[in-house]
Order: structure tokens, then sequence, then C-alpha cells
């Protein structure tokens, strides 16, 4: 992709390609296998430690539901993954709640770099894939992505071709992982959002006023490069500079979640 692209040409692009694979094995699965009945209580949650599975956590935490936490680790995680099992030991301890870690063998497949995105667009439908075995081990009647309304906005690009913030991530797309998923598990396990309605800058201040025990471990950074070694802030992404302010905006203490630096200053105003 480059500067002046049209969005039909990188359209033509997506449609047109194919992946080839060097091995393969082919695998009928088995029909007749009996479908185990899920449990109404049970859910599995794509965890992160971001302010919206971390929402999403505490509100079936307070419903009585018993939740299967799962983060996906990227090979690209160098910096985030370490930070991320840190926390998860802590956040265990404190809650006997495990997060289980798993790898995304999907990542193989998209393109690296740093102007790098083909592949990137279904990076969350990947992840729903990797969960349904889970949902059928674990007995899941749903798995609650953390989707949030600013993520149903779009704006209009040429052609008159809509697009979302987060493609993954907004209503239409939803309900296709729904789809996807009830069809996956024969019907009984549903893929959905609690936050379908709720703006990530309320996400903060439900978070952070309501359950203030589980919001502090909240890590939003993008954690891509090297300030983001052994921390839980680089203070350098778009990520740490949006959620500093969000906390700021709520009069809540930046420090409760691991923030080091005053980003107000003025040597951070890039």
């Amino acid at each position: 992709m480059k500067k002046g692209d049209t969005t039909e040409s990188l359209l033509r692009v997506l449609l047109n390609s194919r992946y080839k694979f060097s091995h393969f094995t082919n695998a009928e699965p088995n029909i007749n296998q009996k479908r185990v009945k899920p449990e109404s209580k049970k859910v599995i949650i794509p965890f992160t430690f971001g302010k919206d599975s971390l929402l999403t956590y505490a509100i079936c935490r307070q419903l009585g539901y018993k939740t299967k936490l799962i983060f996906s680790e990227e090979s690209k995680g160098l910096y985030e993954n370490p930070s991320k099992h840190k926390l998860a030991r802590d956040f265990e301890s404190e809650f006997k709640q495990t997060v289980e870690f798993i790898k995304n063998p999907f990542d193989q497949l998209w393109e690296k770099g740093n102007n790098a995105w083909f592949g990137w667009d279904f990076q969350l439908t990947t992840i729903n894939l990797l969960l349904i075995p889970y949902a059928y081990a674990y007995r899941a009647s749903y798995i609650f992505f953390a989707n949030e309304k600013s993520c149903n906005d779009y704006t209009f690009g040429d052609d008159d071709i809509r697009f979302f913030p987060d493609f993954e991530q907004n209503r239409e797309w939803t309900r296709e992982m729904n789809f996807i998923t009830e069809n996956l598990t024969g019907g009984v396990t549903h893929m959905t959002t609690l936050l379908d309605s709720v703006d990530e800058l309320a996400i903060i201040r439900i978070l952070h006023k309501l359950y203030p025990e589980i919001g502090k471990y909240q890590m939003s950074c993008f954690a891509e490069d090297h300030w983001a070694k052994g921390r839980r802030w680089c203070c350098h992404c778009s990520k740490c500079a949006r959620m500093y302010l969000f906390l700021m905006a709520w009069n809540l203490d930046p420090k409760r979640v691991g923030f080091r630096e005053n980003l107000f200053l003025k040597k951070y105003r890039h």
C-alpha cells in the first residue's frame, strides 16, 4: 500500500489474493460427535488488560458469571507480552482468576514491516476462531469481546465507501462474527459485546469509579518500541497519550495504573 492508492485498488488486491501452503493435510470434522450443552453462566473473554476487557470482566464478575480469560500472544509482542505476563501474575494472585496465554499462529500470515497492513484487518476474527475449541472444552455459552460504541462511527472516503476506525469491532462485523461462532458450535455458543452502547470515555469512568480494584491493572499501551521495555506504559505512543488524557479528564490519578511520567509536560508534546 502506498500514498495515493484508491480504495478500489486496495479492495482488488484483497479480493484477488490467495494463500498458498507448501505443506498441508485435510482433516474431515466428525459431524457425528455429540454436542455438549453449554452452561449459561460460563463465558470466555478475550482478555488484554485494556480498559474494555477489564470492564467486561468486572461486569461478568458482578453478575456471577464464571469467566475464562484468554490473552492471545503475537510474535511481534516483544515488549507487550512480558508486561502482560507480569500483570497476570499479580491479577491472578488478587482475584484467584487465571489468565491463560495462547499463541496466535495466524500472525505468520500477516504482512510484516513498518507499513504492513495486509492480514491485520482480521486480527480479532482469527482470535475468535482460536477460541472456538475453548468454547467447546469450557462449555461456554458466550464469547464476550469488548467492542465499544465509538467503533460504530464511520466516515466516507473516495467512491463513497464507508470507513470504520476499527472495522472488526463495529456492530455489523460483530454480527458476522456471531454468525461464524454459532455455525462452528452448532448454535450453542454466541459471540457478542457488553459495551456496544458505551463510549470509551465513559468506560474509563465506570471502570475506575465502580471497579477501582480491577481498573488499576489497566495497560493500553501499544508497546511496540524500545520505550516500552520493562514498562506498562511507554509514554511515547498515541494510546498512552489518549489514556492519560482520559484519566485526567475524570480527575483520576494516572500513577494508579502505572504511569511514571507527566504527559502534559512540554517534552512529551510529540
